[in-house]
């Protein structure tokens, strides 16, 4: 018996202990688990990406055309906010810094841009001191074909500390002009600083002998760079000419008309270079030691000659004017310190690499799970650069560069002129450590389309430059490769007059219909009609998902008399 007695007692002993190992290693996996979620969210708190929104266009706006517009813009950021970016079309076209060299954690500024007729994106993205990116959503409007008119208005920022006779040899034109088209902001002798309208084409007598005037910014810093614009031929072509801070390397971008032969842009203080490219980016130039020198045979020295800009004066005397020793002209910037995007259709494939391999057709998750692994990323990816987007074949060819290293997926989204936000494919990384990568797609839609990639991984990720192709008529998307979902007509409770919906699809991200906040749905007799207010833009395309069902998820929001409600959720799977 007691052979026995002593073989159940060390069996029971042994399946204690086993128990207790077995109880300590789920503790310490949940323990660790929760370690390992507690790191996950600090890092996703202390990487928070800027939000931008742009108030001014809204979606769908009609903007005059051939005349001055501005697109307002307010962004936060749980980090000190360094500068703003302006992107129109794909292309960069401005930036403005922060009036503090930190940073500020909330941001509003206007830029002020030319509109030029017929159907534009615009985007606007923020970096903070952290050098993570924030992007708005893509914002269509349409600029109407409109005659030159006889005089254009554009939106500035008033400075106390400029004195009207400086604004006025700005925008060469009178300054009773000036204080004329804003009679209520000047009516006192001592305006404070604000947003005015400047007529730059006036018919004046003083405008009519000049160049056309550039306009400053919203961030018009109240001082000014001034010089010539030179060119080696008999004609000066349009160009976009950088003025480069030399300590914290941020650029100020001025678009540059044909024949136009001086200029004058505002620029913070201090210490820049400037410089300037043509349209095709084959041909730049420089204000360089060869200019003062006089641009002579014995003017060896072509290195771009810095300048200050002291608070509040003009500098006058940066002539662009040395187009004669490429090499020495910085290269023209997409982003602070980045090349330009190659235009719309001059993409080159890298050679030797393999076009990337879809993971997923259909929206990926927003990686705010815990993934298995026992080593978490130290900070989002950088921001893949370079985007370029062509058309070939009726195929949209994109080229980027990024490092794959603590990439988890990237994420191709695309924007069309309706305002819808859609995700078009989701890839793994290469395993190659190779930064070039390349992916090729039938278009979505015809028309303009603004593209993107994301790099993302478990703490965040961040946003590429944007990049716009224009598909032609003739490349209509294929049936068997997307899919197209109309949304035209909504029953409701009888006694709601107005009525709008936010739908989702797959999982994209929620969109209003209409997309204009002031347009709403006019019912009648319980019915309200899409149809009309659509016009054949305000769909949904996306690519077909693998499983052949679609879900549609939403909210229907009512007016009836002076009292808003929600009159229903849904979420439907369609076969």
């Amino acid at each position: 018996m007691n052979a026995v007695d002593n073989g159940n007692s060390k069996r029971k002993k042994t399946t204690i202990i086993l128990l207790i190992i077995l109880l300590f290693l789920i503790a310490s996996f949940t323990a660790f688990y929760f370690w390992q979620n507690a790191r996950l969210n600090q890092a996703r708190w202390e990487n928070q990406n800027p939000q931008v929104v742009i108030e001014h266009p809204t979606q769908g706006q009609i903007l005059n055309g051939n005349q001055f517009s501005h697109v307002s813009v307010i962004a936060t950021s749980k980090n000190d906010i360094r500068w703003l970016e302006l992107w129109v079309d794909g292309q960069f076209v401005e930036i403005i810094e922060s009036d503090i060299e930190e940073g500020i954690r909330q941001m509003g500024r206007v830029f002020s841009f030319y509109v030029d007729p017929g159907a534009h994106t615009v985007v606007v993205q923020a970096v903070d001191a952290k050098r993570l990116k924030g992007q708005s959503q893509p914002v269509s409007y349409t600029g109407s074909d409109l005659p030159d008119p006889e005089n254009v208005y554009v939106l500035t920022f008033f400075d106390p500390s400029i004195s009207i006779d400086q604004l006025s040899e700005q925008y060469q034109i009178d300054p009773e002009e000036i204080i004329n088209s804003n009679p209520d902001f000047f009516e006192d002798d001592n305006p404070g600083e604000g947003s005015i309208l400047v007529p730059v084409n006036s018919a004046s007598e003083k405008g009519a002998e000049n160049q056309p005037a550039q306009p400053a910014s919203e961030a018009s810093p109240g001082s000014l760079a001034a010089g010539k614009i030179c060119f080696p031929s008999q004609v000066i072509p349009a160009m976009t000419a950088y003025f480069q801070n030399t300590k914290t390397k941020a650029i100020t971008s001025l678009q540059i008309q044909a024949n136009q032969t001086t200029y004058s842009v505002p620029l913070y203080p201090g210490t820049y270079i400037a410089y300037a490219w043509s349209p095709s980016m084959s041909l730049g130039g420089s204000y360089s030691k060869a200019v003062p020198c006089g641009l002579d045979v014995k003017c060896t020295d072509h290195t771009p000659l810095p300048f200050n800009i002291q608070s509040g004066a003009t500098t006058q005397g940066i002539d662009i004017c040395d187009w004669y020793h490429q090499p020495s002209v910085p290269n023209p910037p997409a982003t602070p310190g980045g090349p330009a995007p190659s235009p719309s259709g001059q993409v080159t494939l890298p050679t030797g690499i393999p076009m990337l391999t879809v993971d997923k057709l259909e929206p990926a998750g927003n990686a705010n799970s815990l993934p298995w692994a026992v080593f978490l990323p130290t900070s989002v990816p950088n921001a893949p650069t370079n985007l370029k987007a062509g058309v070939k074949d009726c195929k949209i060819q994109l080229t980027w560069t990024s490092d794959p290293t603590d990439v988890s997926e990237y994420q191709v989204w695309y924007s069309a002129q309706n305002g819808l936000l859609n995700l078009m494919a989701t890839f793994k990384p290469p395993l190659s450590n190779t930064t070039e990568h390349w992916y090729e797609f039938s278009p979505p839609s015809r028309g303009a389309i603004t593209i993107w990639v994301d790099a993302i991984n478990a703490i965040g990720g961040q946003s590429s430059n944007p990049a716009t192709v224009t598909i032609p008529t003739n490349c209509a998307p294929t049936n068997d490769e997307n899919l197209q979902f109309n949304t035209l007509e909504v029953e409701v409770t009888p006694g709601y007059d107005r009525v709008y919906l936010y739908l989702s699809l797959e999982g994209i991200p929620e969109q209003r219909l209409p997309s204009n906040d002031d347009v709403f749905i006019n019912t009648e007799n319980g019915r309200g009609d899409f149809g009309p207010a659509a016009k054949g833009e305000q769909k949904y395309i996306l690519p077909l998902p693998k499983d052949e069902m679609l879900t549609v998820e939403g909210e229907c929001w009512g007016w009836s008399g002076g009292t808003l409600s929600q009159l229903s959720k849904f979420s439907e799977v369609i076969a």
